[in-house]
């Protein structure tokens, strides 16, 4: 017997077996579904609301209702009042009575079509009117040709510098547009040709962008480690052109601050470090050598001897009389907590060994196997700076230009930090800075995120769903094909001609709402005659398949 149904699977089996141009196909009770027109006869089904049945394998209409039109060229008016044979009539967007698919000025009020120089561009528009040389002979003349040497010029990517200037005419973001005015083109370098602030040879400055596109963020101020040693200038680094000199380094004697505390080789034999005038050895503070004991300013070679302290207070290497040095370090027996090593005693260096050198009851402090600052880690450890118990690699990164983490890196992760790599921080406004592609300037593309960082999500992305309509000329919805101004109403539960109401006028089980007009057009309700049309052309389609 077969079947009946009114699906919107069983509607696109009909439509794939009736060999008439259908525009819209509404089954019974199923929302609308699209289907492509055919042109290659003068009738159009306008519209077509069917019941179906399979009787043997073929599909054939059981009930119709449907609007007719006589509509070569596709638009919804009828051959016998059609204004363009070659487009809608409906659609004239400048208002001068000429619709724009036969206008030739469509964005400008030009009702009499005028054309002066028959170049098919009316005058209203035309740009280039009159005649004069085509000294490269592609057909546009010198007067109105951006490349009067260069024959068929190009813009292939679309940002109006064409093929005899663009440097690379594939990628609109190259060009040789200077739109910034700084003297500087895209295709010269400019990393941001929106902003005359950016370009080769600016002035870096620390707000987290590339001001001299060189492709890296605030380098050589205050807020950027130039040197690699963890520490900026903003983080304490008082030498950053200097790897080995930065807070927490180890003082050594070559006559600068190396550890940027200020003072110059303290903690060294070469600094008077009890600033009694004389250092150990090799002064480089100025200061005069021969101090036994440079971290008491009791004791000098200027000093007077003591009785009775155990010390040689002035370093002329005898202790008090009647007491014993074994070691001959300055220190007697009582006063030297190892009087067997001329090494350790009271001011000596401590060093990496396990033991008291200096005689302060601490072994091994202020050297790296030594936790200093009490952060649970020595330098041995991984902490990069033993002197501040804030930095150490359990420590979170904050922006303050130095290495918290001693992961090596400045900063990293903060808005001061360009992450991405694609020239701006958080702080100079890249919203996604773990996404190269998103920052400001870049350009919006149809992909749900803000790649430009505006606040807008896919602006200036026109006319998706191809209806002839954007969102900000009108369009209620622009993901959908059968919603736009010009759209007549439908009663399908959709706001068709996007005036604020759905299904207006809508009656019973009709598809369009009650309107008058039109042209040539008639609604014929279940005719018998285009219900055996139908099912013939069926019936042939069906035998014509293999």
């Amino acid at each position: 017997m077969g079947s009946i149904g009114d699906g919107r699977t069983s509607v696109a089996r009909i439509r794939d077996r009736v060999a008439v141009p259908v525009r819209r196909v509404v089954a019974a009770g199923a929302p609308v579904a699209h289907v492509p027109r055919a042109v290659e006869v003068g009738v159009e089904l306008r519209t077509v609301v069917l019941k179906w049945a399979i009787v043997a394998g073929i599909a054939l209409v059981v009930e119709v209702a449907v609007g007719l039109s006589r509509v070569r060229d596709g638009d919804s008016v009828g051959d016998a009042c059609d204004r363009c044979s070659g487009g809608d009539d409906t659609v004239d967007g400048d208002g001068d009575g000429a619709p724009d698919a036969c206008d030739n000025c469509a964005d400008a009020t030009n009702p009499d079509q005028a054309d002066g120089d028959g170049d098919t561009i009316g005058d209203a528009c035309d740009n280039c009117v009159g005649n004069s040389p085509d000294g490269d002979g592609d057909g546009l003349p010198d007067l109105c040709d951006p490349c009067p040497a260069l024959p068929f010029e190009t813009d292939n990517d679309g940002d109006s510098s064409f093929s005899c200037v663009d440097c690379n005419d594939l990628n609109p973001a190259l060009h040789a547009r200077d739109d910034d005015q700084d003297g500087v083109t895209t295709c010269a370098g400019d990393c941001d040709d929106g902003s005359a602030s950016t370009r080769p040879s600016a002035a870096e400055l620390a707000d987290g962008r590339d001001q001299d596109c060189d492709g890296v963020v605030d380098e050589g101020t205050d807020w950027y480690d130039d040197d690699g040693d963890g520490f900026a200038e903003a983080g304490g680094d008082c030498n950053d052109a200097a790897g080995a000199v930065h807070p927490g380094a180890i003082e050594t004697c070559d006559a600068r601050d190396t550890d940027c505390d200020g003072a110059v080789d303290d903690g060294t034999p070469c600094a008077d470090d009890d600033h009694d005038g004389f250092c150990e050895i090799g002064c480089t503070d100025g200061s005069v050598a021969g101090d036994c004991a440079d971290g008491d300013g009791s004791v000098s070679p200027t000093a007077s001897e003591v009785p009775d302290n155990g010390a040689d207070d002035d370093c002329d290497g005898l202790t008090d009389a009647g007491l014993a040095d074994a070691d001959g370090d300055g220190w007697s027996d009582d006063a030297d907590c190892d009087d067997a090593s001329p090494v350790r005693h009271d001011g000596a260096t401590e060093v990496q060994n396990g033991v008291d050198d200096d005689c302060d009851g601490s072994i091994d402090e202020g050297t790296a196997a030594f936790d200093d600052d009490g952060d649970g880690l020595s330098e041995l450890a991984g902490d990069c700076w033993d002197g501040d118990a804030a930095v150490s690699p359990l420590a979170d990164e904050v922006p303050n230009g130095r290495d918290d983490d001693c992961d090596g890196a400045v900063d990293e992760g903060t808005d001061r930090t360009d992450d991405d790599g694609d020239g701006l921080a958080e702080r100079a406004g890249d919203c996604d800075d773990a996404n190269p592609e998103i920052a400001p300037g870049a350009p919006e593309t149809t992909n749900g995120q803000d790649d430009d960082c505006d606040g807008a999500i896919d602006e200036h992305i026109r006319d998706r769903d191809q209806d002839g309509w954007a969102t900000e000329d009108g369009d209620c919805d622009d993901s959908d094909g059968w919603a736009n101004p010009e759209q007549d109403e439908l009663c399908d539960g959709v706001d068709n001609n996007c005036d604020g109401v759905v299904d207006e006028a809508c009656v019973g089980d009709q598809l369009y709402a009650d309107r008058t007009g039109g042209c040539g057009c008639a609604h014929d309700a279940g005719s018998p005659a285009l219900l055996w049309a139908v099912g013939a052309c069926a019936l042939a389609v069906r035998r014509r398949r293999p």
